[in-house]
């Protein structure tokens, strides 16, 4: 009786201990469940992060690209404003093959006669000297496109010069094309056929006394400018380069150019 008694309180004992060790791992599998996100819940997406229309930057209209040859005209352009020196060097070349006022290429044919001879070259020479360093012109499409309507009339006679075809001048030409702001001015150029050879006749600016033509393409007061490119009656070489402190084109939303 006693070992019946024993072994029956062993049982019982048993069964106590594998009933409590069982409540903790149910205990887990309650908690871990409580941890996860309810089914009807939909889980965070990189869709509820974008941005407001209203505030993403809308990529801005693309700058006005000139054709290779008025583009290579306004770089040269700002190489003898922000570089002065790399265009004394060049005039300091030019003025060697001068004999009295009359120019022989260094490639050779007829020499070109000015009316200054040297004279003119070595006053270039020092204004650049003297040049404070400028900030570059940018390109403006309204200016290129007064450039290019004086060169259509040029091409047919380019005696004209700064006179339109019909009679009119730079401001009512300007006026075709939008708006210009307090300043501007024109230069022409007969016969380079290079964009060095454009600045070169600018800056020696050769019979003018006023040297207007240097003082525009020197300036500190224009920002912005238009170039024109062509070749008149004969195969003359033209060039037109329009210069203004401001624009606002006539058909493209007033978006002004500096």
């Amino acid at each position: 009786m006693k070992r019946s008694a024993f072994f029956r309180t062993f049982f019982i004992a048993l069964a106590v201990c594998l009933l409590f060790s069982a409540v903790p791992a149910q205990k887990s599998k309650i908690v871990t469940a409580k941890t996860t996100l309810p089914p009807n819940k939909p889980p965070v997406t990189k869709a509820s992060t974008v941005i407001p229309a209203k505030t993403i930057p809308v990529e801005a209209s693309p700058a006005f690209v000139m054709p290779a040859m008025q583009q290579g005209i306004l770089d040269e352009i700002n190489v003898a404003r922000t570089n002065p020196a790399v265009y004394i060097g060049y005039l300091q070349e030019y003025r060697k093959r001068f004999k009295g006022n009359e120019y022989y290429p260094a490639e050779g044919g007829t020499p070109i006669s000015t009316n200054e001879g040297v004279g003119a070259v070595d006053d270039a020479i020092e204004a650049l000297k003297a040049l404070a360093k400028r900030n570059r012109y940018g390109a403006s499409k309204g200016l290129a496109q007064s450039a290019d309507f004086q060169l259509g009339g040029l091409k047919e006679n380019s005696s004209i010069g700064h006179r339109s075809a019909d009679g009119g001048d730079l401001s009512s030409r300007l006026v075709r094309f939008g708006s210009v702001g307090s300043i501007y001015a024109e230069n022409i150029t007969y016969y380079a056929k290079t964009p060095q050879e454009v600045v070169r006749e600018m800056l020696i600016d050769d019979g003018v006394k006023s040297r207007s033509h240097r003082r525009n393409l020197l300036s500190d007061s224009f920002k912005i400018i238009g170039v024109g490119f062509g070749a008149g009656k004969g195969g003359q070489t033209l060039c037109v380069v329009v210069f203004a402190d401001s624009f606002i084109n006539k058909w493209e939303g007033g978006a002004r150019q500096f």
